[in-house]
């Protein structure tokens, strides 16, 4: 069996195989997960979770109404369960697996799967009802509670990612009151932007059509075709400098190529880095926030540098590929 550090070499040696960085682009969009990672569904051989006891109690609001909601984090007991997959009696929604608790006996079952789910008893569910929310890498799940509401006949349910992650928070509870039940369960996390840099116009209202000139002009790190064109070609190496010094930083990058232009905002505070991936004008119709604990940077065989940050468990998100 592969070590999490040769399954990473591994693939970025596929990666260096690609004859077409078009292709090399495609092949690391979606993020890259640690083999054998806790976060990852092993069935046959998934480790001893460490059950974390989590009690939250909030508020929602459903048009004039207010309601409480009693949420619990926890985990899937796998061990107990063999061959148990979310698929098999478990929703979709926007890559977040749910289901709905409604009876007792319901309650009893999930139970088994689940060692602490909020506190229900018979009588509680004359007047509220269960959901169980599970997923199963990196971007779903160490999550909490943001806001739920109903509304055009759906309940919706956002969350997001607590600021400190823990890999053994892979499933939420709540309970909710049976005035929101509704067929419908639409499930959102909620991605916070914290990588924006008050030197730049936002994201959102920059420009359709932006063009180099622009960015160049504005005082971004310019490339086009891998190659810097912008007039400071130390932008990155400063960034990595000041944030090796614990100082807070941000950066543009916009980047031009076939496929169109994507813009990343880059930025290092309070020990962690935070990017903004802007992909739509080419062709994704997405912004993508990502948070990592380091910065890396790679020389290739094929005589490119790649940067990239790392996450807590090991995810990669390239930040630029550069021709020497």
């Amino acid at each position: 069996m592969l070590s999490d550090e040769e399954f990473i070499n591994s693939v970025w040696n596929k990666y260096e195989n690609y004859i077409c960085l078009r292709n090399k682009d495609d092949f690391f969009k979606k993020r890259i997960y640690k083999k054998n990672s806790n976060i990852i569904r092993n069935l046959s051989t998934a480790a001893s979770f460490t059950i974390i006891t989590f009690t939250a109690v909030g508020v929602c609001a459903g048009a004039a109404t207010i309601y409480n909601y009693i949420q619990e984090k926890t985990t899937t007991d796998f061990n107990k369960n063999i061959g148990y997959d979310y698929s098999q009696d478990m929703n979709l929604s926007n890559n977040v697996y749910y289901k709905k608790i409604e009876s007792y006996e319901e309650y009893k079952s999930a139970c088994g799967k689940w060692n602490n789910l909020v506190e229900m008893s018979e009588e509680d569910f004359k007047t509220d009802f269960l959901i169980i929310v599970a997923g199963e890498n990196y971007d779903t799940t160490s999550l909490t509670v943001k806001n739920i509401y109903n509304e055009d006949n759906n309940l919706y349910i956002d969350l997001i990612q607590t600021e400190q992650y823990n890999k053994d928070d892979t499933v939420l509870s709540i309970k909710l009151n049976r005035d929101l039940n509704k067929e419908n369960v639409v499930i959102n996390i909620i991605k916070e932007n914290q990588s924006i840099n008050s030197n730049f116009t936002s994201l959102d209202n920059l420009p359709k059509n932006y063009t180099k000139e622009e960015a160049i002009e504005d005082g971004c790190l310019v490339i086009e075709d891998n190659v810097i064109i912008s007039n400071d070609n130390a932008i990155l190496e400063k960034f990595i400098i000041d944030s090796n010094n614990n100082m807070d930083s941000s950066i543009r990058i916009a980047m031009y190529s076939e496929e169109g232009l994507e813009i990343k905002d880059l930025s290092y505070r309070n020990a962690k880095y935070y990017i903004s991936e802007d992909n739509t004008r080419n062709g994704n119709a997405e912004i993508y926030y990502h948070s990592a604990e380091k910065l890396e940077k790679r020389q290739m065989k094929n005589g490119y540098t790649t940067y990239y940050l790392e996450d807590e468990i090991g995810n990669q998100t390239i930040i630029c590929m550069l021709k020497k």
